[in-house]
């Protein structure tokens, strides 16, 4: 299974990104998943009008978060997803804003998840447990 991070689903609703078309053709692959916190920053980016060119309304945003969730299996917070992360922070040196990609990984563990798709790998790469796969390059 693979784990999609958010910035991939943001390039999929930005037709004008030079990430669009392969973002929707990786957001079609099988066996794929986002997270709580996935839906949570697409939701913020997709609605900002200072990041985001093509703004949504919060309501259509809703309605594209919902496909988002038809779509793939989202992976929620469980409390042994809380234990993984304090292991991941203790081991990894976690702080600040570190935190987000570390959640993340430790959703993947949690629900044996072995690979993300990102155009951030450098936030990624430390984490030894998981694989790490930039699409774009």
């Amino acid at each position: 299974m693979k784990l999609f991070d958010s910035n991939i689903l943001i390039y999929a609703f930005d037709d004008k990104s030079k990430y669009y078309k392969k973002s929707r053709e990786l957001i079609d692959m099988p066996n794929a998943c986002i997270t709580n916190q996935n839906i949570i920053e697409t939701f913020r980016v997709i609605t900002s009008f200072e990041i985001y060119t093509n703004t949504f309304t919060p309501q259509t945003a809703w309605k594209e978060i919902n496909k988002l969730k038809e779509q793939f299996k989202v992976l929620t917070t469980r409390s042994s997803t809380i234990d993984v992360l304090e292991t991941l922070i203790n081991k990894y040196k976690v702080k600040s804003y570190g935190i987000y990609d570390a959640n993340l990984v430790a959703h993947m563990i949690d629900y044996c998840v072995s690979t993300i798709y990102t155009n951030n790998p450098k936030d990624f790469l430390k984490f030894k447990e998981i694989e790490v796969i930039n699409p774009f390059s």
